[in-house]
């Protein structure tokens, strides 16, 4: 039977619709942004052919990652449960799952091509430390199976 909901209650957001949405968001605004612009800046001479490797490594992480990763993600999270007739086990690690993944794309994309080779470097391993002290750390413990 398929739930209907009254018009003036608004439905509740699916985790699967995040990932999808936020796959297509970094897929228009980030890769494909980076694809037109690549090319155009070597025609306009925009000053651009210092970072050009760095943008087109961002350029296919946003899109590799960015979009086809989290749309995997996303549909994963929508079929998975459906086929199998179970729920998501850890379901409160899902949004954490997604800030974390879309976090490091974004920082990357920013830091890589826009700051120096040391100075990037730094910010780099700073938001990686900060994230496995603040992030993993706990996700793991909550992994962890209890001994019997």
């Amino acid at each position: 039977m398929i739930p209907l909901y009254p018009v003036d209650r608004p439905r509740p957001i699916e985790p699967y619709q995040v990932f999808i949405l936020s796959s297509l968001v970094l897929a228009i605004a980030g890769g494909f942004a980076l694809g037109l612009l690549i090319p155009l800046s070597r025609v306009g001479d925009w000053g651009w052919d210092a970072r050009n490797s760095e943008l087109v490594q961002n350029h296919g992480q946003l899109q590799i990652l960015g979009f086809a990763g989290l749309y995997v993600m996303g549909m994963g999270l929508r079929l998975l449960p459906r086929f199998s007739g179970l729920h998501l086990r850890f379901q409160s690690l899902l949004f954490p799952m997604w800030g974390l993944t879309v976090a490091g794309l974004l920082v990357r994309a920013f830091v890589q091509p826009w700051l120096s080779d040391d100075l990037h470097v730094a910010v780099m391993v700073e938001v990686q430390s900060l994230a496995s002290r603040e992030s993993l750390e706990p996700l793991i413990s909550a992994l962890q199976i209890p001994r019997s």
